[in-house]
């Protein structure tokens, strides 16, 4: 097991975010990634339908014998993530809920938590099914950010006053809701993260899941003593199910660090 990839995936370029962390706090593993890009965005659709997306692309990174997969995507954790650990077996797989939530509770006192995100996530109420477990107390807010998150998924984030005028729009009904805590629930946002870091509130601690979801892949690997060891750097692969947007390459060298040479196309069955 140790020698196999991890496997990241997204319906898009917003799960670079993770793949990111991981290439930083673990550089010996090899990564396999897959943006759904034929069925991009998530978002908007059915529960159900995103459901059957995320259980092709297990049995896509089954097929390349991963250690361990990453769902990237809010939208298809909440509409997705138990099913499939069912279907991925003893490989695990782990969501962005639950360590995001982790992430939040890491604070003493959080008693208000906003969370942004697409319109499946925050329609799930997933969120707040989690927070009623770990911390009863805390209430959760959410607001949904299509048009803000539509500029991430097209890889069009040059226009700053545009960003900044959506991002205002996304988290300035929980500023009103004096939360606490504002959880980025989608991956696409860390590419503006610095734009809605500075319109946020100071006091508002503002959460990027992607750092605590590697944590929680590290601690699973170590524990099943299935960490690469014994090289310096590992390789990266990248798949989708369609072409990649315009700009897709440069975007992820500018945002991410990450040079793609090419998306190998792949049929989902």
């Amino acid at each position: 097991m140790k020698g196999r990839p991890i496997g990241v995936f997204d319906s898009g370029l917003g799960g670079l975010a993770v793949a990111r962390k991981v290439l930083d706090e673990m550089p010996e593993e090899d990564i396999v990634y897959f943006a759904d890009f034929a069925n991009l965005p998530y978002g908007p659709r059915p529960r159900e339908e995103v459901k059957t997306f995320v259980l092709k692309v297990i049995d896509f990174f089954l097929g390349e014998d991963v250690k361990s997969i990453l769902i990237a995507c809010n939208t298809a954790s909440a509409a997705a993530a138990e099913v499939a650990q069912q279907e991925a077996r003893e490989i695990p797989v782990i969501g962005m809920i639950n360590p995001a939530v982790k992430a939040a509770l890491k604070s003493a006192q959080v008693k208000k938590v906003g969370v942004v995100g697409t319109m499946g996530t925050i329609n799930s109420k997933v969120y707040e099914d989690v927070f009623q477990q770990l911390s009863p107390s805390t209430e959760v807010f959410g607001n949904a950010c299509p048009e803000l998150l539509r500029l991430a998924e097209q890889a069009e984030i040059d226009d700053k006053e545009k960003i900044r005028r959506l991002a205002k729009s996304c988290f300035g009904p929980l500023e009103e809701k004096a939360v606490d805590v504002l959880i980025l629930g989608c991956t696409d946002f860390t590419c503006v993260a610095q734009d809605m870091r500075a319109l946020l509130s100071p006091h508002i601690r503002m959460v990027d899941p992607a750092g605590e979801v590697v944590n929680t892949v590290n601690t699973v690997l170590q524990e099943r003593d299935w960490r690469q060891t014994g090289r310096v750097i590992g390789a990266m692969t990248f798949y989708a199910s369609g072409e990649a947007p315009v700009g897709a390459k440069d975007f992820a060298r500018r945002v991410f660090d990450i040079y793609i040479d090419e998306f190998r196309l792949v049929s989902l069955k």
